[in-house]
């Protein structure tokens, strides 16, 4: 029980410290990708993995800023691409 309480406990801990960048991760995909039901879905899969990535958590403020701005990046050109995948497809069919 105590195990599941510190998982817990670190992923608030982490969702607290992820907070103050969500707004720099939206503004970056939605930059890229000038949608914004697209800019948000880029931006959750974003913050998911930064909340996964250690290194973002032992960084400093700047350094987390980048980290931030090429997940987004990353997070939105993969979408980006999906996305034209998904539509060239269709037009073949």
């Amino acid at each position: 029980m105590s195990r599941q309480r510190s998982k817990e406990t670190e992923w608030e801990r982490r969702a607290l410290i992820v907070k103050p960048y969500e707004l720099l991760c939206y503004r970056s995909c939605y930059y890229l990708l000038q949608c914004e039901a697209e800019a948000m879905q880029a931006a959750l899969a974003c913050m998911e993995q930064v909340m996964r990535d250690d290194a973002f958590f032992q960084s400093a403020d700047l350094h987390r800023q980048t980290i931030v701005r090429k997940t987004a990046i990353r997070c939105s050109l993969q979408l980006a691409r999906s996305k034209g995948a998904a539509r060239r497809h269709s037009h073949i069919s």
